[in-house]
């Protein structure tokens, strides 16, 4: 199995402040792979940097390594190469759409083959995915960064951050000054001089050594030319750049300010003290100022007020130095907000992990950020459009990030060029000291005149001189379109279509695409992707002779679809009657023992003989050898006949029980044992010997106080964690409220007395629960009314009614009632068994043992953000913190804390479909929609984005949507995603969610466009699907019911009608068991976690457990349950469903 490792590489930030920076590593574990070889060559032109990386990693191990490398990159930096070494070649990669790449990317590795991919994530992050490192060998990786150098006192300055602690195999530097007058400077580095080359009007520096220790960075200062201007261009771009003065005018403080702190987890390590000391330098120019502190996250939850005097803010540095950074953000509430303050000052990296929220300024801010990763685009352009401007403190000193509240910038308003030539930056823009114009287009003017100014006032003319050079320059159609494509995707979604074609043209990574290395020519050629230049010839001869013609590919997939559809409906339509309990199918896998979750049976009483019942419901012969006979018999105790009394053959699941009179028949053979069992009574077994009358007296054992009884088995109460019992309506002496409780027939004595009794309230009353209706008091029953009742007990009932329910719940049902009040008694049992029947994930983790100790909550969430920097990018210590404080009614907080997933790790489609499969259980469906959608974007080619999007939009309300999604699924618009037939089967399952929801809604939707074949009734008692997170994953779902009988994919039908949809192998479930009638009994729920090829910093694989009752009707129950999945090849229980 191949080992995952995740590869940080900061130093790929450059920027023109020194400031200490990382050595490229691969980190696993606790060990490191360095960069052992380095080349670097850079190309200036003007205030762009060129800077290509070749480095090559050695990895020491004696395995194949796969990796994913990671970095994020400043404001106004970019990837514009990306290659691989292939069998010894480098390899360029092309451009290709993120949805195709991807699919070309995971269809080539898993056959062990080299691909890489680079995307672009949220912010300007990057993130590359290789394999493989070879054993023992290198990994050559080279990647191209574009970026724009910062001028401060009148020269560019170039930096390579570089200090490495071990020697360097092979270290190279290699950098020109492309049109440039003064001679660079090298101010640190192991640089030589620069040289000037006349032929190619450049200076050249350079360096190369082996086994050399390289101990300070690179620094190199450009100075400008004497006219501070520099002019490029060519036969089709132009690239004009010069330094200005006087581009503001002045401003005068706003003293009516409101600050916008974003505390969300992402922020915590941003640069506070730089934040801190321009506020310091504004307050002590303003001096006094009314100052309104807004903190946000996920919401808006702070609002305080401070005044500032001379220049003194003392208690408002306190509060913002103490804050806590913590959860996802969002930015939904800058939509309604509103105050009378004259500025605002927004402080963020502008990464909206939540929701679809975008940064929109009602009046004048300025953006402060002091963070490498964020939406630099995005914030600049909200600012600027608002009036204010963007402070990047990563890339600016405090004296030149005061001075922009100071003082107003120009604006662009246009040249005197015709409208055919397109340039940048766009018309309004405001610019600052150092203005650069870049444009396409260009024919014959010689003079080009750019006006700046202020609204429609133009306040100063530029005038630049064209000389047009013979030489070949890529780098000016690079920078143009970098230009193009920043402009374009502030408004991303709006401009997919021109940024996906700039991209190709171009071949620059952006949003929607990514750049792509294959091994094989074979593999462009399947997916249809251009190659490299090198193999360009052979590819399109090879694409002219494949047959692939893609419509009849897809008809046929979608032929084979309405064969699974057949085979699925074959099986509803099949007329399932309720076997005998006796005929027990056999079991496929041997069984685990489960631990009780809490069951809820109901014991209903009828005057008829069992003897009917028996002859009717039981088999006369059982499967083993020797003649089967029927045997009757009378149970009694010490007063007389015991009704109720549960009696079964030993070693087998086949039973009855005793009628009114005590009186039972069941079908035996010689040599079997009867067990007779009842609550709060000896327990005894009587051997079969002939078909003489097996009459038993039984005892009491006097423990009742220590039993808690789940249906017909008596269990220790340490094995069931919520308890309920159960009572027959003739072992119901009296419902009496001076006894608190249930008196039991035959022992007036001792009262059935529900345990736990709650210290909040001085009462040890229960709540009774009538008809499906909670009543108030005691209901004061005679027991010939009664024709079921059970007691709910422990935290189940606080789960339901809250604290009140702290001395336990008695639901009690009239024979009256049974006809009349059915719906209102389902309803009422629907939600009891929705709320306790499912195991709750109890992980045993050394973070929770330290929390459960703290009973303040506020020294919880404390002692949290402590464990917090341990644990920080393990995804299920926020899940698992989330459910503590959740159990602890401490619903804020659990939700900030299971927020904190989305910002491990940007645009992680595992993570995020993690924290959906949790708001769902939250019953949160509006975040959940949110992340689903963001799955949409990330993963296109996954069939199950959609099918997760459909069923979440259901939740809402929104049921067009979702049956339009899911129609989508059904018809087969999405097999050409999955040619290779991976997901096989979440069509059939989609099937019937779509008729389930048109079951249910069918007024509410317009489906007269729907295929008709397509549209079946069905509706089905019980529906249990899962599916989960990791890719690649293969979990099985198991299924018992009451017969003993195993439903799986290895028996996928069962004699009662159980039905397990298709074996998902891969990718992301679902599975699905249907059953169309439910026989009476208990349904044990378990899944097999077979394998996961992968082990990823998203952590362990999550499972999403869906149980529907009554699916497809008016009355449907739904419940989710999210549960964590550590060793592979475990088969776990997760609960019961009991009929």
């Amino acid at each position: 199995m191949k080992s995952k490792f995740t590869l940080f590489i900061l130093v790929l930030t450059l920027v023109s402040q020194v400031h200490a920076q990382e050595v490229p590593v691969i980190k696993i574990d606790e060990k490191e792979i360095s960069v052992k070889k380095l080349k670097i060559e850079t190309s200036i032109i003007g205030d762009i940097a060129f800077t290509t990386y070749d480095m090559s990693f050695y990895n020491p191990n004696d395995r194949v390594l796969e990796g994913e490398l990671l970095f994020p990159l400043g404001e106004n930096q970019s990837v514009i190469r990306y290659a691989l070494d292939i069998n010894g070649s480098l390899r360029e990669a092309v451009i290709v759409e993120k949805e195709k790449a991807r699919v070309a990317f995971e269809s080539t590795i898993r056959q062990k083959i080299d691909p890489a991919l680079l995307e672009k994530t949220k912010g300007n992050n990057y993130k590359s995915r290789i394999y493989p490192i070879p054993a023992k060998g290198y990994k050559r990786i080279v990647i191209g960064v574009q970026q724009q150098l910062i001028l401060n006192n009148k020269n560019y300055y170039y930096e390579l951050p570089f200090q490495f602690k071990n020697k360097m195999e092979e270290y190279a530097l290699d950098i020109k000054v492309l049109n440039q007058k003064g001679k660079p400077k090298v101010k640190k580095g192991l640089l030589s001089s620069f040289k000037y080359n006349t032929e190619k009007d450049e200076f050249q520096s350079k360096y190369q050594g082996k086994s050399i220790k390289v101990k300070e960075p690179v620094l190199v200062k450009i100075p400008l030319n004497t006219s501070k201007e520099k002019v490029i261009a060519t036969n089709e771009y132009f690239y004009c750049a010069k330094v200005l003065k006087d581009v503001r005018t002045n401003n005068e403080l706003e003293n009516s300010i409101t600050i916008f702190w974003d505390t969300s987890l992402s922020q915590e390590s941003k640069k506070l003290d730089a934040e801190l000391e321009l506020l310091e330098t504004y307050f002590q120019k303003a001096k006094n100022a009314s100052v309104k502190l807004v903190k946000f996250n996920l919401k808006k939850h702070t609002e305080l007020t401070y005044s500032v005097s001379n220049g003194v803010w003392k208690s408002l540095k306190e509060e913002l130095k103490a804050t806590a950074f913590d959860g996802g953000t969002s930015f939904d509430f800058l939509e309604s907000y509103q105050d009378s303050n004259s500025l605002h000052i927004f402080f963020t990296n502008g990464l909206n992990t939540l929701d679809e929220s975008q940064i929109n300024f009602k009046k004048k801010t300025y953006v402060v950020n002091s963070l490498r990763s964020a939406d630099h685009n995005v914030l600049k352009y909200a600012a600027v459009k608002s009036g204010g401007d963007y402070i990047n403190l990563k890339n600016e000193s405090i004296k030149k990030a005061f001075q922009k509240f100071q003082q107003n910038k120009l604006q662009f308003l246009g040249t005197d060029l015709n409208e055919n030539i397109e340039t940048y930056p766009e018309i309004g823009s405001r610019i600052g000291a150092n203005f650069t114009l870049l444009g396409k287009g260009f024919k014959t003017k010689d003079i080009i005149y750019v006006y700046l100014g202020k609204g429609k006032d133009t306040l100063r003319t530029l005038r630049f001189k064209l000389k047009r050079s013979e030489k070949k320059n890529n780098y000016i159609s690079k920078i143009w379109a970098q230009k193009k494509l920043d402009y374009l995707s502030v408004q991303k979604e709006e401009n997919r279509r021109a940024i996906v074609k700039l991209s190709k043209e171009y071949q620059i990574i952006s949003p929607f695409t990514s750049l792509l290395v294959l091994d094989r020519i074979e593999d462009y050629v399947t997916h249809e992707i251009t190659p490299p230049n090198e193999l360009l010839e052979e590819y399109n001869r090879l694409l002219s002779i494949k047959v692939n013609d893609k419509k009849e590919r897809i008809a046929r997939l979608q032929n084979d679809l309405f064969d699974d559809y057949d085979e699925i409906l074959e099986w509803y339509s099949k007329d399932y009657k309720e076997i005998p309990r006796n005929d027990v199918a056999p079991k496929y896998v041997a069984q685990t023992d489960m631990t009780v979750n809490a069951t809820v049976e109901r014991v209903e009483t009828n005057n008829t003989s069992n003897e009917e019942n028996s002859q009717t419901n039981q088999a006369n012969v059982r499967t083993g050898e020797g003649e089967t006979f029927l045997v009757k018999g009378t149970v009694s105790d010490e007063t007389g006949p015991m009704p109720g009394v549960n009696i079964l053959i030993k070693g087998t699941t086949t039973g009855t029980e005793t009628d009114f009179d005590g009186n039972f028949s069941i079908s035996v053979k010689k040599g079997d044992v009867l067990v007779y069992s009842y609550i709060g009574m000896k327990t005894e077994e009587r051997v079969i010997a002939n078909t003489n009358p097996y009459n038993v007296v039984l005892t009491s054992d006097n423990v009742l106080d220590e039993v808690v009884v789940v249906g017909y088995v008596p269990v220790k109460e340490r094995t069931v964690t919520a308890a309920v019992s159960m009572v027959a309506s003739e072992a119901i002496e009296e419902v009496s409220e001076d006894n608190d409780g249930v008196v039991l027939a035959g022992s007036k004595e001792k009262a059935l007395a529900i345990r736990g009794a709650s210290s909040i309230s001085s009462s040890t009353k229960p709540l009774y629960v009538v008809n499906g209706k909670l009543v108030d008091g005691n209901p004061r029953l005679s027991p010939n009314e009664i024709a079921s009742i059970y007691v709910i007990k422990d935290e189940d009932g606080q789960k339901i009614y809250g604290s009140r329910a702290a001395n336990g719940v008695i639901v009690i049902t009239t024979h009256e009632a049974k006809s009349k009040d059915e719906k209102n008694i389902e309803a009422f049992e629907a939600m009891v068994e929705g709320k306790i029947e499912l195991k709750g994930w109890n992980p045993d983790t050394p973070y929770l043992k330290e929390l459960k100790k703290i009973q303040n909550t506020n020294e919880a969430f404390s002692k949290y953000l402590e464990l917090r920097n341990k644990y920080s990018n393990a995804p299920s210590f926020y899940i698992d913190v989330a459910d503590f404080f959740k159990e602890r009614n401490q619903e804020e907080k659990a939700i900030q804390v299971l927020s904190n997933v989305a910002e491990i790790e940007l645009d992680n489609y595992e993570l995020l479909r993690s924290l959906a499969y949790k708001f769902e259980e939250y019953k949160m469906y509006s975040s959940a929609i949110h992340m689903y959608k963001q799955i949409v974007e990330l993963r296109p080619e996954d069939i199950q984005s959609y099918r997760d999007l459909a069923l979440v939009y259901g939740d809402v309300g929104e049921y067009q949507k979702a049956v339009d999604l899911l129609y989508q699924i059904v018809n087969g618009e999405f097999v050409d995603k999955d040619e290779d037939r991976r997901y096989e089967g979440i069509e059939t399952v989609a099937l019937f969610e779509l008729n389930k929801m048109i079951r249910i809604h069918r007024e509410k939707l317009q489906i007269e466009h729907f295929d008709k074949r397509f549209l079946k009734d069905v509706a089905l008692d019980l529906v249990i699907t899962i599916d989960w997170n990791h890719n690649d994953t293969d979990i099985d779902l198991w299924v018992t019911d009451p017969n003993g009988e195993e439903c799986s994919y290895r028996h996928s039908e069962t004699k009662i009608g159980g039905y397990i949809t298709n074996d998902m192998t891969e990718g992301f479930g679902p599975e699905a068991f249907m059953l169309k009638k439910a026989i009476k009994g208990k349904y044990k729920i378990a899944v097999d976690y077979y394998s996961s090829s992968q082990q990823k910093i998203s952590g362990p694989t999550t499972l999403k457990l869906s149980i529907y009752k009554n699916y497809g009707r008016v009355n449907q129950v739904k419940e989710v349950k999210v549960i964590r999945l550590t060793n592979k090849d475990d088969k776990i229980e997760i609960g019961n469903i009991t009929f």
